[in-house]
């Protein structure tokens, strides 16, 4: 009877050991996730201000962008018709001189005097 009483009373000492160590280990670890969830915390926070000024930013570029695009289309609308009226009063003042070498050829051609 003593000898199972010994066994018992040092199974129930183990018992208490390993429940000891594993209440200091869940200790540990609850402390460790109790600070990292308040460094998770904190960084959530800085994050979202982190998130609201960079959607800030990149709706600014976006609206930059946009207004680059638009200015360079305006542009290039410009530069097509400023071609156009370019092109228009070339042939316009080619036309003219041509009227106007084909008039004055027409009366030189009639009017010719020279020695015979």
């Amino acid at each position: 009877m003593f000898k199972i009483e010994t066994e018992l009373e040092n199974w129930l000492q183990k018992y208490d050991q390993d429940m000891g160590e594993r209440q200091n280990e869940y200790e540990q670890i609850f402390s460790d996730y109790k600070e990292e969830s308040s460094q998770l915390k904190e960084l959530e926070d800085r994050f979202q201000e982190v998130e609201v000024r960079y959607d800030n930013i990149m709706e600014e570029r976006r609206i930059a962008q946009e207004q680059q695009e638009q200015a360079e289309r305006e542009h290039q609308t410009a530069v097509r018709a400023a071609i156009t009226i370019q092109a228009y009063w070339k042939s316009f003042k080619c036309r003219k001189a041509l009227k106007s070498k084909g008039k004055k050829k027409g009366a030189k051609g009639g009017k010719k005097k020279g020695k015979k």
